[in-house]
């Protein structure tokens, strides 16, 4: 998943690109898109870069908002 999303940032493709990561507890879900946020970071590209969660737990762990806010 980060390879696509790094290869995505390294083309010039403008299309919205929707995904979602699901699994159980502590399988890596908030590793991997702290992974992602970091190349955006490094891309200087983080505004482009929309996280949200089902729960407000989720969403204050990797600094985004709920689904329904």
């Amino acid at each position: 998943m980060v390879r696509n999303v790094v290869n995505r940032l390294k083309g010039e493709e403008t299309k919205q690109m929707i995904m979602y990561l699901g699994g159980r507890g502590g399988t890596g879900k908030t590793q991997v898109i702290k992974a992602v946020t970091h190349f955006h970071d490094v891309f200087n590209i983080r505004h482009k870069l929309r996280l949200a969660a089902y729960t407000g737990t989720a969403a204050v762990m990797i600094n985004g908002s709920t689904l329904s806010s």
